[in-house]
């Protein structure tokens, strides 16, 4: 038995068509890639604006643990696939609904739908909704909600096909790893990770380099993206501080085509001069406050974490790290390479 999967993916969709098709195909790559890699078999192909992922069913827990790592994926919900008729609509609408709708609960249909069809998309939602209304009505009934609804039936009509779903879960967003230009990470400790990890949402390939308590931060930010290098450095913050860190890192970024480095400092831990060096030094948590840091901190040791928060009402955005400084430090680095132009 096969499980299918649809992905979304959300500012790629506003490039321009030759960019997306890039982004596209970066994310499909580098997906299949992380799936053969957890030995993972399944087929993945894609359409505008989505990808589509099957695979066996019993892999499925080790499945969304790899899509909800793969940087560029929104969110994704396991789907069932049906004709784009009204009829085949309803009974998977209906069915969906005996499996999971409780009686007393409250639902709603969410619908869409792109390309040509004898119905619309309201007329979808109002006559999948009136059958799931009457269908368990001799159960008890079940009462409509469009507002704060306790279950959600997504439809989605695409072309041939309906996709109908009752569960969304999140991604890690961003851009498709690799799709920009590289970054010689300085991890040292937790936060040095989450910084790192923000510019690999980003797009940006990662070196490392690894002072004392680097090491424990490889495992962490591999779990995101396995097998990138690493290097130790000679020099130490109690030693050389950061001037010589920073100096060793400026050294080495060329020799493995970094063309900037990433730091985990915080502007209150800037006590000392960050000295001019011949690369840019990117500080992207220098925004972040003590209890934003920590969440984050937590999101990237754990991926599952973030959840966990959404299931306790944590805010969905309330853990998002804000996207300008970031954002702009891979517009920087990207510039004068040969991939800015995916920007």
């Amino acid at each position: 038995m096969t499980r299918l999967y649809l992905l979304r993916f959300g500012e790629m969709t506003l490039k321009s068509p030759p960019v997306r098709r890039l982004l596209e195909r970066a994310l499909r790559r580098n997906l299949q890639q992380r799936l053969l890699q957890a030995h993972i078999e399944a087929v993945v192909r894609s359409d505008h604006g989505h990808l589509y992922l099957q695979v066996d069913a019993t892999g499925a827990a080790a499945t969304e643990r790899v899509v909800r790592t793969t940087f560029g994926i929104t969110s994704f919900s396991p789907v069932v696939k049906v004709e784009a008729t009204m009829d085949a609509i309803v009974q998977a609408g209906v069915d969906l609904a005996h499996e999971q709708l409780r009686p007393g609960q409250s639902f709603a249909v969410r619908p869409r739908r792109t390309g040509s069809h004898p119905f619309s998309s309201m007329e979808v939602g109002r006559i999948v909704g009136s059958a799931v209304f009457e269908s368990l009505a001799p159960q008890g009934g079940v009462r409509v909600d469009l507002h704060a609804p306790q279950w959600e039936l997504s439809v989605e009509v695409r072309d041939h096909w309906a996709y109908l779903t009752s569960s969304r879960e999140v991604g890690p967003g961003g851009m498709p790893y690799g799709t920009q230009g590289a970054i010689l990470a300085v991890l040292h400790d937790t936060a040095s990770a989450a910084a790192a990890w923000l510019l690999m949402r980003r797009g940006c390939t990662l070196r490392a380099l690894l002072l004392p308590g680097g090491e424990n931060q490889v495992p962490v930010l591999r779990a995101w993206v396995p097998g990138f290098k690493t290097s130790r450095a000679s020099s130490t913050i109690e030693g050389q501080g950061w001037a010589g860190v920073l100096a060793e890192a400026a050294a080495l970024a060329p020799k493995r085509g970094a063309k900037a480095i990433v730091c985990g400092l915080t502007f209150d831990q800037m006590g000392q001069t960050i000295p001019k060096g011949p690369l840019p030094v990117f500080f992207p948590l220098t925004g972040f406050d003590a209890s934003r840091r920590a969440r984050l901190i937590a999101r990237v040791a754990d991926p599952d974490l973030f959840l966990r928060q959404l299931d306790s009402g944590v805010a969905a955005g309330d853990d998002q790290p804000p996207r300008s400084g970031a954002e702009r430090a891979a517009e920087a680095l990207a510039q004068g390479q040969a991939q800015a132009s995916l920007i």
